[in-house]
C-alpha cells in the first residue's frame, strides 16, 4: 500500500507554511476546510514534497481540544525530542549541500 500522507497538528500555520514553501521547497497544493467531530473547525493543509507524497498540517479551531495541545510527538508521548521524527531523502552529498543553504538563507540553522 502506498504511503499518502503525514498529518501533524501545530500551532503557527504561518511558519510553517514559510519555512516548507521556502525552506523546504515544497509546493501547497490543496487545503481543505471542514468541522470537527467535536463542533470546531480545522483547516487542512497539504505539501507535495515533490516525491509523489504529501505532508499536512492541521491548524485546529475547536474549543473542546484547547488551543494549548502539544504538537511535538514525542514529548507528548513522554520521549525525548529525538525519538520521533520525519526524515526527507538526498540523492547525494551535493543535494544535501544545495539543501542546506537553501535553509541558511531562508534564516534556519
Amino acid at each position: 500500500m502506498p504511503f499518502h500522507h503525514l498529518a501533524v497538528a501545530v500551532h503557527d500555520m504561518k511558519a510553517i507554511d514559510r519555512f516548507y514553501t521556502k525552506a523546504m521547497g515544497f509546493e501547497l497544493v490543496k487545503v481543505e476546510v471542514a468541522k470537527t467531530p467535536e463542533e470546531g473547525w480545522a483547516k487542512h493543509f497539504f505539501y507535495s514534497t515533490g516525491a509523489g507524497e504529501l505532508m499536512a498540517f492541521w491548524e485546529l479551531h475547536d474549543p473542546a481540544l484547547g488551543s494549548d495541545f502539544p504538537t511535538g510527538m514525542s514529548e507528548a508521548a513522554g520521549l525525548p525530542k529525538w525519538v520521533n521524527h520525519v526524515a526527507f531523502g538526498a540523492g547525494d552529498l551535493g543535494e544535501i549541500e544545495r539543501n542546506k543553504n537553501r535553509w541558511l538563507d531562508h534564516g534556519y540553522d
